[in-house]
C-alpha cells in the first residue's frame, strides 16, 4: 500500500512539474531555460512587427523548429521571412539568416509544486540571407552565438532571465557590430492547472539590445550601433499542446549612434505545437 501511495505521488508529481508554466513561457526573449523531452519535436511560429519614426516599420516571420535529442539537450533552428521592411521609403522582402543552437540543461531541480532550471546555449547563425546589405536581414559571414537561461517556476509564479551574446565574424574588409541581448520576465497565473481546461498567465517582460558599431575596413560606421531597452506586458495561453502567446513593448529607452531611425513600439504572436 505504501508503495503504491509512492508511486502515485510520484505520478503526481511528474504531471504538475510538466504542466507549471507553458503558459508562462515569454515571448520576446526567443530562447528560454526549458528543454524538450527526448524524441519531442515542437515548432513555434513567430510574427513580429516593430514600428519606427517617420512610419517605417518591419513585419517578419520566424519558424523555430526544436527537437529533443535528450531530457536535457535540444537542438534548435531558427527560420527567419521578413514579409515586409519599409526603411526611408525603400521597401523589401526576403529571407533572413537561418540559425542552429544546441541548448543544454545543466540544472533542475524538481520540487511539488515548483521547479528550478538553467540552460546554456550556443550556435552559429549562418549568412543565408536574401539582402544582407539591409538592416534587419542578415550578415554577409557566419556569427557565433552562446548564452545562459534560467527560470524558476512555481503554479502561480514565474521569474526568468536570459543573456546571448553574438559575435559576427569578418567577411573580407566588412564586419558587422557584435550583438548582446538580455531579457528578465516575471509571470503570474491566477489559476491552478485543471486537465482539459486552457490555461492562463500574465506576464511583464523586460529586453535590451545592445549592438557595437558595424567596421569596415577597420573603421566604424557612423550610424550602426547603440541600446534600445524595451518593457510592456504580455499574456500566454495554454490548451492541451498548443500554446498561444502575444505580447506589446515600447522602446522605453533608446541610445543609437548617429542619424538611425529610433524605435516606437513593437508587438508579437506566437503559436507554439508540440508532438
Amino acid at each position: 500500500m505504501k508503495r503504491h501511495f509512492s508511486t502515485i505521488f510520484l505520478a503526481h508529481l511528474v504531471l504538475l512539474t510538466s504542466q507549471l508554466t507553458h503558459a508562462h513561457r515569454p515571448i520576446f526573449s526567443l530562447h528560454r531555460a526549458q528543454t524538450i523531452w527526448e524524441g519531442g519535436i515542437a515548432t513555434e511560429n513567430i510574427f513580429w512587427y516593430e514600428n519606427y519614426k517617420r512610419g517605417d516599420h518591419l513585419l517578419f516571420y520566424q519558424a523555430q523548429l526544436w527537437y529533443g535529442i535528450k531530457s536535457y539537450l535540444t537542438i534548435l533552428m531558427d527560420i527567419p521571412y521578413i514579409l515586409r521592411q519599409r526603411r526611408c521609403c525603400r521597401t523589401a522582402t526576403g529571407f533572413g539568416d537561418v540559425g542552429l543552437t544546441l541548448k543544454y540543461r545543466f540544472y533542475k531541480d524538481d520540487q511539488i509544486n515548483q521547479s528550478t532550471q538553467a540552460s546554456v546555449l550556443g550556435g552559429l547563425t549562418f549568412p543565408t540571407s536574401d539582402r544582407r546589405d539591409l538592416p534587419n536581414f542578415g550578415s554577409p559571414a557566419t556569427s557565433l552565438v552562446g548564452g545562459l537561461a534560467g527560470v524558476y517556476e512555481s503554479m502561480h509564479w514565474y521569474l526568468y532571465g536570459l543573456g546571448m551574446y553574438q559575435v559576427h565574424l569578418r567577411e573580407g574588409l566588412f564586419e558587422r557590430g557584435n550583438v548582446f541581448r538580455y531579457g528578465f520576465a516575471v509571470a503570474y497565473r491566477p489559476t491552478t492547472v485543471v486537465a482539459g481546461v486552457p490555461d492562463w498567465a500574465y506576464l511583464l517582460e523586460i529586453n535590451g539590445i545592445h549592438r557595437s558599431h558595424d567596421e569596415c575596413n577597420g573603421c566604424n560606421r557612423a550610424n550602426t550601433g547603440g541600446h534600445v531597452l524595451w518593457i510592456g506586458p504580455s499574456f500566454g495561453r495554454a490548451h492541451g499542446s498548443t500554446f498561444l502567446k502575444g505580447g506589446f513593448q515600447v522602446a522605453a529607452d533608446r541610445d543609437l549612434n548617429g542619424t538611425q531611425v529610433k524605435r516606437n513600439w513593437r508587438a508579437a504572436l506566437n503559436l507554439t505545437i508540440e508532438v
